[in-house]
């Protein structure tokens, strides 16, 4: 059964996210696993699931090129089972072509190694009832 995290673990999670809203796509690969697969293809249906590093940084670096000011925030963070969660995020930003504002939110399953807490696999859903649904998951409680 999903289950809130604690503020501080919260915490946590803005802090990762706090690297790449400021651009530092280094610091946030270092959250993924040499092997890990960040996969946006649920909402972002012209951006192909990357695998490994060199990969995932190309991936972040053409979203941040597709969108300007793009920031990512986690709302609420669900706990699953061991190792993984789903949050809630908000994303918004400004299409570079398109001038169009951005303001959405949507459901980010991770996948988190226990032994060293490294990202196995990050993916974005429309929604968080998606993101649960994807994990066999269905009833939250705090």
């Amino acid at each position: 059964m999903a289950r809130t995290v604690s503020p501080q673990v919260l915490d946590q999670w803005k802090e990762v996210f706090d690297c790449w809203n400021g651009g530092d796509f280094d610091e946030m690969l270092d959250h993924y696993a040499e092997d890990g697969i960040f996969d946006v293809s649920a909402v972002f249906v012209d951006v192909a699931p990357a695998r490994g590093h060199v990969n995932i940084r190309r991936s972040f670096d053409a979203l941040y090129e597709s969108l300007e000011g793009l920031r990512m925030d986690p709302v609420e963070v669900l706990s699953l089972d061991s190792g993984r969660y789903v949050a809630q995020m908000r994303l918004w930003g400004k299409g570079r072509r398109s001038g169009v504002e951005v303001d959405q939110r949507y459901g980010y399953l991770c996948t988190f190694r226990l032994e060293d807490g490294k990202c196995l696999r990050g993916q974005m859903y429309p929604n968080v009832a998606s993101a649960l649904a994807i994990a066999g998951e269905a009833a939250v409680s705090g």
